[in-house]
């Protein structure tokens, strides 16, 4: 059964127990990885053990360049040593420059030891285009999200949407529309006056779940500074608009449908 495995949940830090993101795919036989924040290190975990014995290619889908997004890509050479390795990146679709380039730059000295060119790895590094592309024999869509410095969102097949580091609005609608599970960001509650910039209020989360006809709603990029009572107040309120909401929690399996 194809599979979600969150490896890291949280937005900016690694706070309260949480890593900063990364979401495994199982899907026949490939491995994605979405996102490379610290939650790679959940990969010495036994559940993480157990998917790197079963996958010798491991394609990543990286959604933009921010560190708590990327900081992961330093621990490939421990975790994918000997695999066949593609990263897909946005670099021109954002940058106009290309991701290896990119993911050159911030691994060179001195700010690493170990450049991109000797990763112990199978690797290639593909740019990502807007629309739909054919990854690992998955249809994976790609779409531009509101971010400061941008970012884009997923869609594999019709299984699973992943959008994070996004201001949630009607745009991503015909995106989502009728996939079964969507993975979005919840940054804050709802307040008067006080919309934030490049993040999403939990409220509008959920509507554009109601809306978009999605079979269920994972909430994830929690915000660090929520203490338990305010993370549990911000489930609840999606929960009332869109009652099959609930948290992605790190290293607890989330069943898809099939990819294939």
């Amino acid at each position: 059964m194809d599979r979600l495995i969150p490896l890291g949940t949280a937005g900016w830090l690694p706070a309260k127990g949480k890593h900063t993101m990364s979401l495994a795919v199982e899907a026949a036989d490939n491995l994605f990885l979405i996102d490379l924040g610290t939650g790679v290190s959940r990969l010495a975990s036994p559940l993480g053990e157990e998917m790197l014995r079963r996958h010798d290619r491991v394609l990543v889908l990286l959604s933009h360049f921010h560190l708590d997004h990327l900081v992961g890509v330093a621990y490939l050479p421990h975790f994918l040593a000997g695999k066949r390795v593609s990263i897909w990146g946005p670099g021109q679709v954002l940058h106009a420059t290309p991701t290896r380039e990119i993911l050159e730059r911030l691994l060179a000295p001195p700010f690493s030891s170990l450049p991109l060119k000797d990763f112990p790895m199978d690797l290639e590094v593909v740019d990502l285009k807007l629309g739909a592309q054919m990854i690992g024999g998955v249809e994976v869509r790609v779409a531009a999200l509101s971010h400061p410095g941008g970012s884009v969102g997923f869609r594999l097949g019709d299984a699973v949407s992943y959008l994070s580091d996004t201001e949630c609005g009607s745009d991503s609608l015909p995106f989502v529309k009728g996939c079964d599970l969507l993975c979005h960001e919840a940054w804050v509650v709802r307040r008067p006056g006080a919309r934030p910039v490049g993040h999403s209020e939990v409220e509008q989360v959920a509507e554009l779940a109601l809306a978009a006809g999605v079979q269920r709603l994972g909430l994830m990029h929690w915000n660090p500074g929520l203490d338990y009572r305010a993370a549990t107040a911000l489930l609840r309120r999606a929960a009332r608009l869109f009652p099959n909401t609930f948290p992605l929690r790190e290293l607890v399996p989330v069943p898809l449908q099939s990819l294939k």
